[in-house]
């Protein structure tokens, strides 16, 4: 049971892992935690946000509860706080909405390129770099 004392508003995040063995779970001890091949809060985007939480692997991230996320001169916005699964692999990234209300993501570099789409629940689309 998990509860919150003097709190109005409040999130939960639930990840629902599967796993075969004692020796495979989440390992609550440690100071970096893991799922699977998947690191919870490193990345190298910066993200901005209300409590953000990324899970990231290779060139995959989910972000939860961002409002802005950064990767050298490539920057994302998004129009409310939102949930997303961003792809960033051979100049090609790939943006899905997760979140639960149509929200409108605005992508740009600081060399002058920039789209702004408005994604409905689980949208997706390819943004080529350069």
């Amino acid at each position: 049971m998990i509860s919150k004392n003097n709190q109005k508003q409040f999130d939960f995040l639930t990840i629902i892992f599967p796993y075969k063995g004692y020796h495979k779970r989440i390992d609550e001890t440690k100071d970096q935690i893991k799922i699977d091949n998947w690191e919870i809060n490193t990345t190298k985007w910066e993200i901005e946000g209300n409590n953000p939480v990324a899970m990231s692997k290779m060139y995959e991230n989910f972000f939860f509860g961002i409002k802005e996320v950064k990767l050298n001169d490539l920057t994302l916005q998004v129009s409310a706080t939102t949930d997303i699964y961003l792809k960033l692999k051979d100049e090609k990234l790939t943006v899905q909405l997760l979140g639960d209300d149509a929200t409108s993501v605005r992508l740009y570099q600081e060399k002058g390129k920039e789209i702004t789409k408005v994604l409905e629940p689980g949208d997706r689309f390819l943004f080529k770099l350069n």
